[in-house]
């Protein structure tokens, strides 16, 4: 049963105590109802509401929007708004308070029930304001445009003029990619943010492209300053950090708990390309195995370490996948940052290369290379064990001493070793 404590704001008084109704028969608690903007920001203060529920319409002095950017400023209390019917001005300046859902009157039960549990959702996963990807005092500027479906800008600053005279441009739409409208179509059919690079000149922009309701797209532009072109640890952009995956040999794709693709190097868009195994789909990482995308979505979700391999027939070796949490990866869920890490590699089948390889970088004994090179190829210390004829208590022994060798103390961590290390690369250029 859900304890939420809802104020109810609504001039019509039949029309307020129907929502009461509805919301008490889902669980929630309503504080109060009011029917007027003083009213209601007088009840904010009192009842300390956990969610505003407000009607745009609320007669002459005092409108929804204003009393709701009162109430937020006053008692930091997150908006769901009503309205009958409203005009783009008036949904230009509801959406401008940025608030959790919007419903439409005459309310449907599920209507209100998904867009409040929705909205409590996204409350609870983020209890404070969630910094900007590029902090503001590292920024030149940020700029928001609103767009339709179509992709069409609607609304602009007040100063975009001064900007784009500023950056030698006649339009506000040279501002925005050549996949503008494909980044917005996707933003509103996945109902998720969209985060986009681009550069004008040598100016890096960062656009979010945020879904609001009925096909409307928040598009937030950040312009970050040229960096100085001496590399150093305090200079090197991320940009240039990613662009170094590209030279491993192992596909790297990070990723969060509803499986969207942040980042993939050159290896994994090889193997997303391909489509055999795993694929981006519109954005979103799967498998071919509908099991497998769900063994994924369980490991990102529980934030867990896995080891495992995926076959794709009798033709082709197996591919083995590492998934593994970030650092930040906790801190990141809900937030619609990446949480998780994949790394992907296809392996061979010479097991003397594998052997020698990593007999050689690591001073294992003969017997040791070999318990290496088979988890290599089954990352699975039974079935190795099986696999090279020996006793799981055998394979067990030489495990620790390649654990005290290695310096690792996981079947995974030795795995992650040599997939991201030295051996990855002469395995993937010699063998």
């Amino acid at each position: 049963m859900s304890c939420e404590r809802i104020l109810v704001v609504d001039d019509d008084q039949a029309s307020a105590r129907r929502i009461e109704l509805q919301l008490i028969k889902m669980g929630y608690v309503v504080v109060s109802i009011a029917e007027n903007g003083p009213e209601a920001i007088a009840k904010a203060g009192s009842c300390a509401p956990d969610l505003l529920l407000i009607d745009i319409n609320l007669g002459r002095d005092m409108d929804g929007i204003e009393t709701a950017r009162i109430i937020m400023q006053k008692c930091q209390v997150p908006v769901v708004f009503l309205s009958a019917q409203a005009d783009a001005d008036t949904l230009a300046r509801a959406l401008d308070t940025q608030p959790l859902g919007y419903v439409t009157k005459p309310l449907r039960e599920s209507d209100l029930r998904s867009t409040i549990s929705l909205a409590l959702t996204r409350m609870n996963s983020n209890p404070g304001p969630v910094p900007p990807p590029i902090p503001a005092n590292e920024a030149l500027w940020r700029i928001k445009l609103t767009c339709n479906t179509d992709g069409r800008i609607t609304r602009t600053p007040h100063d975009s003029k001064t900007l784009l005279q500023q950056l030698g441009m006649e339009n506000i739409q040279d501002l925005l990619p050549a996949a503008h409208g494909e980044h917005v179509r996707a933003s509103v059919s996945s109902k998720k943010q969209q985060l986009i690079f681009t550069t004008i000149g040598k100016t890096t922009l960062l656009l979010e492209y945020v879904p609001v309701v009925n096909g409307i797209v928040n598009v937030f532009i950040t312009a970050q300053p040229e960096r100085n072109s001496s590399v150093n640890q305090d200079n090197v952009t991320p940009v240039e950090y990613l662009d170094t995956l590209d030279h491993l040999a192992a596909g790297i794709i990070l990723f969060n708990e509803n499986m969207q693709i942040f980042y993939s190097n050159k290896s994994a868009q090889r193997l997303l390309s391909d489509g055999t195994c795993l694929k981006n789909y519109h954005g979103y990482l799967t498998c071919e195995d509908p099991e497998i995308t769900a063994e994924l979505k369980e490991i990102a979700v529980d934030q867990k370490d896995h080891l495992f391999s995926i076959e794709r027939g009798a033709s082709r070796p197996a591919l083995h996948v590492l998934v593994t949490t970030l650092k930040s990866g906790r801190a990141n869920v809900g937030r619609n940052l990446p949480t998780t890490i994949m790394f992907a590699f296809e392996t061979t089948t010479n097991y003397a290369r594998i052997e020698e390889v990593v007999r050689s970088l690591y001073r294992l004994s003969p017997s040791e290379a070999k318990v290496v090179s088979q988890l290599f190829i089954t990352p699975h210390l039974p079935t190795a064990a099986a696999a090279l004829g020996i006793t799981l208590n055998t394979a067990r022994t030489h495990l620790k001493r390649i654990y005290i060798k290695t310096r690792v103390n996981r079947i995974s961590a030795l795995i992650h070793m040599i997939v991201t290390g030295p051996a990855s690369i002469i395995l993937n250029t010699d063998a």
